[in-house]
């Protein structure tokens, strides 16, 4: 976890690949460690033609280097465990615009709804919604555009069938990007139980 310096590889008797370095004319040799959160995750290696005496700005400088790359990678590792989290799960999660289009889907729609990625990003989302929802649709965007949060909104999408399915929502907007961050349930089985209770009564 610490930066080595050796000033001759090709004297140092820990250095495992010295034949080589004579071979290419290398001497001066140091290592820094790529760590997240503490552990270390790489190695970055830089060779000298000369024997160079260690200085501490440059060992400070690669440092710094090093410690910014750990960095990177744990955000891009971040962002992959969102993108797993975001394709697989059994929700229908999207991002959409305040104009009223999706521009990112789970596979979850498909399954559920029935149309493609492609097919649900081509059309306006309201083209979707059953018609006596739309209003209260717009209504709801209108609200996220503003800065408001959805929790518990119901309405029906269409799906390939043409039959409806009852989705319930919760949403919040990044009005800065004039983004929407959704995630739905499919609760039509619940629907239709309710349904049948209440004409049962």
């Amino acid at each position: 976890g610490q930066p080595v310096w050796v000033q001759d590889v090709c004297r140092d008797a820990n250095f495992p690949r010295a034949s080589f370095a004579r071979q290419c004319e290398l001497h001066a040799a140091f290592a820094m460690p790529v760590t997240q959160g503490g552990t270390v995750i790489g190695v970055m290696e830089f060779f000298s033609g000369a024997i160079v005496q260690p200085t501490p700005g440059l060992l400070q400088l690669m440092t710094s280097v090093c410690s910014q790359l750990g960095s990177f990678v744990e955000r891009k590792w971040a962002a992959e465990e969102v993108d797993r989290f975001f394709t697989l799960s059994l929700d229908l999660f999207c991002v959409a615009t305040f104009d009223g289009y999706f521009i990112r889907v789970n596979p979850a729609w498909e399954r559920v709804l029935g149309f493609t990625d492609d097919e649900l990003r081509a059309a306006p989302f309201l083209s979707f919604v059953h018609p006596d929802d739309q209003a209260a649709t717009t209504q709801t965007l209108s609200a996220l555009s503003t800065g408001g949060h959805v929790i518990d909104f119901e309405n029906r999408y269409r799906a390939r069938d043409g039959s409806y399915k009852w989705l319930q929502w919760a949403a919040a907007p990044l009005t800065t990007q004039g983004l929407v961050y959704a995630a739905a349930r499919d609760i039509s089985d619940r629907k239709s139980a309710e349904e049948a209770l209440r004409r049962y009564a």
